[in-house]
């Protein structure tokens, strides 16, 4: 769930390289299909529309590993377990910083909701975001392994960057948080069952809330966790041997 954009646009650090704007909208609009999805307005649809809305968002949510697995590839050329211990802890704490800040801290508000509404209703707002965090870190960890043969397929592509309209790189850039919280405030504060045009309509009610909300996350959490976290971690690598 990484995406590569500059700071103008709302990421925490500038990057040395050209950005991947469209890439990152790619990202937004996967976003929004898993958002989509789970507001639950489709259930009162016909059968094929619930199976499309349903197919859409499983692919969606393996487009994010496979827009990240890029994403990596095109930020840390060259990476591998033989690059150095300096090399990869600055990876690992990039890594941390990106991801785990934010985690903590939705999931610690879940659990804290958890308490009026039952462990049950814990499980089914957090039970996905945790698989999904855990998978990624995964994939981070075995990342430096598949890194060689992904920068040759990433070789033979064609370019990957192309005009994107803002509101989808906009959206892309909170991807992350927007992944952690769509599920608890849509099925946690009221799904929405029937596919009457006044729910359609309440539906779309809530997934500006949850963009909302990501974007406050994004921006008041996200970002200055990240850049302490990544403060902290060039002070250890500053006083750190190279080696």
């Amino acid at each position: 769930m990484s995406g590569l954009t500059s700071v103008t646009e709302g990421a925490a650090l500038s990057h040395p390289r050209p950005e991947l704007l469209g890439v990152t909208a790619l990202r937004g609009l996967a976003g929004l299909a898993v958002v989509a999805s789970t507001v639950g307005v489709w259930r009162g649809a016909p059968g094929y529309l619930q199976d499309l809305v349903e197919v859409t968002a499983s692919v969606a949510a393996v487009f994010f590993f496979v827009l990240s697995a890029f994403v990596l590839t095109y930020n840390y050329p060259g990476l591998s377990y033989a690059s150095g211990r300096r090399v990869l802890g600055r990876y690992a704490a990039a890594r941390v910083a990106r991801i785990v800040p934010l985690y903590l801290v939705v999931g610690l508000v879940v659990l804290l909701l958890g308490e009026l509404n039952g462990s049950d209703w814990v499980r089914a707002v957090w039970s996905d975001q945790t698989w999904f965090v855990a998978a990624l870190v995964l994939f981070y960890v075995a990342f430096p392994l598949l890194n060689r043969p992904l920068s040759f397929v990433l070789a033979r592509l064609p370019s990957l960057s192309w005009p994107a309209p803002a509101f989808l790189v906009r959206i892309g850039v909170i991807g992350y948080p927007l992944f952690l919280l769509q599920t608890l405030v849509i099925h946690g504060f009221g799904p929405v069952h029937a596919g009457t045009l006044s729910n359609a309509l309440l539906a779309l009610c809530w997934i500006g809330l949850t963009v909302l909300i990501a974007e406050g996350a994004h921006r008041y959490v996200g970002v200055p966790a990240r850049r302490a976290v990544l403060e902290i971690a060039r002070r250890i690598d500053r006083r750190s041997p190279a080696r």
